[in-house]
């Protein structure tokens, strides 16, 4: 199996095994979630200058995303506050 296929299938294990969980926390820390698989693919240290800046990375655009997402959200529940 190469590497891309383990972490593929690593990560979907860990959503089948959190279906009954808080699907709100499981979704924020999924970036943490797959470095950590990328990780062990590649055998890279968990706390490398590489890791650290990737996992920096992923928290910056997961929190851009979600407050895109509420601004989307919240001019399709508002549409007259969005101009």
């Amino acid at each position: 199996m190469n590497r891309a296929q383990h972490i593929a299938d690593s990560w979907q294990q860990t959503v089948l095994e959190q279906v009954d969980s808080d699907q709100t926390q499981f979704l924020k820390e999924d970036g943490s979630r797959i470095v950590g698989i990328w990780t062990g693919a590649r055998g890279e240290g968990i706390d490398s200058k590489r890791v650290n800046d990737l996992e920096l990375t992923i928290a910056d655009d997961a929190n851009s995303s979600a407050m895109e997402a509420e601004g989307t959200l919240q001019c399709t529940r508002r549409p007259t506050e969005c101009g």
